[in-house]
């Protein structure tokens, strides 16, 4: 019976200690899983913060592009109101062939007959005169 209290308690002792092992294992366990936690905590936040950012800057980027956007579609609306080179060279050939600084006033006609006119009176009493007699 001395045998046998001895091989339990060596066989409690064997249990025991493998159980303090275990136990130990354990805690270091529950430390590695507490300081990844700790870790995957930490880098989450930073990844939301980074996302946040990334989110704002896409705002931005977005309402940047709608404001070009809305420049170029203004500068196309003007540049269809705006006459094409070829336009322009029409209308410059309409006005050579038309030479508008030739053009007189009516009251600078009036003014050239009147005077042709009076420049011809004299040679007119000068034709009846031989005429008549």
């Amino acid at each position: 019976m001395a045998e046998e209290v001895a091989s339990t308690a060596d066989f409690a002792y064997i249990v025991n200690a493998k159980l303090n092992g275990v136990e130990e294992k354990t805690d270091m366990l529950r430390e590695k899983i507490l300081a990844l936690d700790e870790t995957f905590f930490a880098q989450e936040e930073k990844f939301n913060k980074e996302i946040n950012l990334i989110k704002e800057d896409i705002k931005q980027i977005k309402e940047e592009l709608l404001s070009v956007s809305e420049g170029l579609q203004g500068i196309l609306r003007e540049i269809t109101n705006l006459s094409r080179k070829e336009e322009v060279r029409a209308i410059e050939r309409m006005v050579k062939m038309w030479e508008p600084l030739k053009f007189v006033k009516a009251d600078e006609v009036k003014e050239m007959i009147e005077e042709a006119l009076e420049k011809n009176k004299p040679e007119e009493k000068n034709i009846q005169h031989t005429h008549i007699g």
